[in-house]
């Protein structure tokens, strides 16, 4: 529990770095280009989506606005692991996927704070049935229907069975 906590802050204080930068890109690549006669190229808004399923944490909702000025984020996946940490993969209404944790601490379910208890990473991609995403550090967490599997640079590899599925 104590490494988890330890893995957990460590990850938080880089990803305010990280997802700034990810933020920053993704501003700039939040439109997409269409091409006029004359070689003009004018910009207009990428594509809404329309996205069902129950809303994902306040947390997750924080984060994704302040961060990436997206809002209305709808959980599309839900796992909840043995080792008691629920999983969200969220859509907003753009398409970008996001990826939300909340694990218990000392065996309490505290209130999800980011990077203490809680973490969220953009970039999510789907893999298969399930999906995929990379942290600050490039540790690559693959969520899938049956485990959480998460593949530390180091070499580490931490699998987590699941005991709960949603979407």
């Amino acid at each position: 529990m104590v490494i988890a906590t330890v893995f957990l802050t460590i990850i938080g204080m880089t990803a305010g770095y990280v997802l700034g930068e990810r933020h920053r890109r993704t501003a700039s690549a939040g439109s997409s280009p269409t091409h006029v006669s004359r070689g003009t190229t004018v910009t207009t808004p990428a594509p809404s989506v329309s996205v069902d399923g129950p809303d994902c944490p306040a947390p997750a909702e924080q984060t994704a606005e302040s961060l990436y000025g997206t809002r209305d984020l709808k959980q599309i996946f839900m796992i909840v692991t043995d080792n008691k940490t629920t999983i969200w993969i969220c859509e907003d209404p753009r398409g970008a996927l996001f990826y939300q944790s909340h694990t218990l601490l000392g065996g309490k379910d505290l209130p999800l704070v980011q990077n203490h208890n809680g973490l969220f990473l953009s970039g999510v991609t789907r893999n298969g049935d399930g999906f995929e995403v990379y942290d600050q550090k490039q540790n690559q967490f693959e969520i899938g229907r049956e485990r959480l599997q998460i593949y530390f640079v180091g070499g580490k590899v931490q699998s987590n069975d699941v005991v709960k599925v949603e979407g």
